[in-house]
């Protein structure tokens, strides 16, 4: 069952990142923007920043992006949740669920994958505009991978408990047994 939800997830996963609504945006026109800000990217998923200043700017909204995509991200796990907890119902199985919503190593990951494809200085507006993308096969392999640790940590609890009941079942018996029998 635990093997279920995991795909389920990842099915779901994947139909998010994949739906143009994460990146779709109306024409969307910023006055004194580059022509690049807030269009989407096909196969990416992007965010976009700015922030007003001297050229110190450039390093502000570069962090702001870092933490945009993290927020982002974290959105797209939170959809993900919200639309596989219907199916599930196992304390074991509901542990999967809150694991997979928090990682510990986001963080990393975005250092390691975000790319800054536009950074520009608009000396008119005296403002920095970032845009910054990770490939969306990238994150959807990822959050498998992230997925398949947490079904195996499940999975192995789930045998450790198997094991400790079988042990009060039996065990109980087997050292009275040997308790008669021994010298």
């Amino acid at each position: 069952m635990v093997m279920l939800i995991v795909g389920a997830m990842v099915e779901t996963l994947v139909k998010h990142m994949t739906q143009k609504y994460l990146d779709n945006m109306d024409g969307v026109k910023v006055g004194g923007a580059p022509s690049w800000y807030m269009e989407p990217v096909k196969n990416q998923m992007c965010v976009f920043t700015h922030q007003k200043g001297s050229f110190g700017a450039i390093d502000v909204a570069k962090e702001k992006a870092r933490f945009k995509m993290k927020k982002k991200i974290d959105d797209v796990i939170e959809v993900v949740i919200y639309d596989t907890k219907g199916d599930i119902k196992d304390k074991k199985e509901k542990e999967v669920v809150k694991r997979f919503s928090k990682d510990e190593n986001l963080d990393a990951y975005i250092k390691s994958k975000l790319k800054y494809t536009q950074v520009t200085y608009a000396d008119e507006v005296k403002t920095a505009f970032v845009r910054a993308c990770i490939p969306k096969k990238d994150i959807i392999e990822y959050q498998k991978g992230r997925l398949m640790v947490i079904n195996e940590a499940v999975l192995s609890a789930k045998s450790s408990s198997a094991f400790d009941s079988l042990d009060d079942e039996f065990g109980d018996e087997k050292s009275n047994k040997d308790d008669k029998f021994d010298f």
